[in-house]
């Protein structure tokens, strides 16, 4: 699996369940390092914000 673009909105709609069988690689990833991309730049100011972006961004539920 290669992520390969996020979009993200705002919105008012309810929050909805089920996304870990939407992205079954999700945890795996998320227990193995702390962001999507691996190798991020050490310094903050060297990021971008894709890089930012980690599995607890996704769901909170996946590590209950």
């Amino acid at each position: 699996v290669k992520l390969q673009s996020i979009t993200a909105e705002i919105t008012d709609d309810p929050v909805t369940a089920g996304i870990e069988e939407k992205l079954g690689w999700l945890e795996s990833v998320g227990r193995e390092r702390a962001t999507l991309i691996p190798d991020p730049p050490r310094l903050l100011k060297d990021t971008q914000p894709i890089q930012l972006v980690n599995s607890g961004d996704f769901s909170t539920e996946l590590y209950k």
